[in-house]
């Protein structure tokens, strides 16, 4: 038993921040079939890097997240993972991007920081 490795699939074990943002960049398509998941940072970030085809699960917390950015996957049925539709991703993209930073987090928590402490 184990994993084959398909002959179109290599894998890279660990990769720099710059190997893996050229990696987002220049992917076909960038796949996060994730069963349990809180947020999508992993796919965020690809957009961010470049990556125009951005496949997720089928998940609530996805959708609330990437809208109409992505496309949407069921991760059990992995062999009918690509579809033909379009999604108008620039104009997607920069809506969902514009939406979350590090800096806006920051500032969201520096808020609710300062409330507990009183507004000091």
């Amino acid at each position: 038993m184990g994993f084959e490795c398909p002959n179109n699939m290599k894998l890279l074990g660990y990769v720099s921040d710059e190997e893996a943002k050229t990696l987002m960049r220049d992917c076909k398509a960038f796949l996060f079939p994730t069963f349990y998941e809180g947020f999508g940072i992993p796919p965020l970030e690809a957009m961010s890097a470049g990556a125009k085809n951005v496949y997720v699960s089928d998940a609530a917390v996805m959708h609330e997240v990437f809208e109409d950015s992505v496309h949407y996957i069921n991760p059990y049925k992995y062999n009918d993972v690509f579809d033909d539709n379009v999604v108008d991703t620039e104009e997607c993209i920069r809506k969902v991007l514009s939406k979350y930073s590090w800096k806006k987090s920051a500032e969201i928590l520096s808020a609710v920081i300062s409330t507990m402490r009183g507004g000091q």
